[in-house]
């Protein structure tokens, strides 16, 4: 997440857990965002997001919200 700093110590393991994160977006048709915080949705949304594979939905509060992500397909290289 933009802000947190990842130490060089762990830049290898991270990078290969982006990399395990990107072939499992591209196996399968969406993903789903069950997650508690803004720090865990954050990477798989931007990623999904790019690949047009995210469905969100959001339980909080009394009247639960379903969110698709879509990006403009004119943006995507």
């Amino acid at each position: 997440m933009p802000g947190h700093t990842v130490g060089e110590s762990l830049l290898n393991q991270v990078k290969e857990d982006v990399s395990t994160l990107e072939q499992l977006i591209d196996e399968h048709d969406a993903i789903f965002l069950l997650m508690d915080s803004r720090e865990s949705r954050w990477l798989p949304t931007v990623i999904g997001a790019a690949k047009q594979k995210v469905l969100t939905y959001c339980c909080k509060y009394e009247m639960p919200l379903k969110l698709n992500v879509n990006v403009c397909p004119l943006l995507i290289p």
